[in-house]
């Protein structure tokens, strides 16, 4: 039985660190805290590099406020953000072109996707 035991890839250890509860693995693959955010990243592309936008995003903090992040120009852009949840309502600024916004969670590899086009065209996009 101690063989078997000792051949275990991942013991989990819970501590509680400053109020914090984490579990740890063996393996040292493994690191979770309930205070940690979860980390999203917002992607805006277009069909070109022309393709112009503006908008702006709320992102849900942990004690329940938001916090409004503008965002413009003209695509690429990438831009991680931290917290509870992410919502975005961004707006293509050219006549010409697609413009596509993406969020990819990077804690659970959930993503939203939604594409526009036309000048005055609006991306309403969220992900909790």
């Amino acid at each position: 039985m101690s063989k078997r035991l000792s051949g275990c890839a991942a013991i989990l250890i819970g501590l509680n660190v400053g109020g914090a509860v984490m579990a740890l693995a063996e393996t040292g693959r493994s690191m979770q805290t309930n205070n940690i955010q979860p980390a999203y990243i917002l992607k805006i592309t277009g069909s070109d590099a022309t393709v112009a936008y503006s908008g702006e995003c709320w992102v849900r903090k942990s004690d329940g406020s938001e916090q409004r992040v503008p965002v413009g120009g003209t695509v690429p852009h990438s831009q991680e953000l931290s917290g509870r949840g992410l919502r975005c309502d961004i707006v293509q600024k050219s006549a010409a072109g697609s413009l596509t916004v993406e969020i990819v969670s990077k804690n659970g590899g959930n993503r939203s996707r939604s594409r526009t086009q036309g000048a005055g065209s609006r991306v309403h996009i969220q992900m909790r």
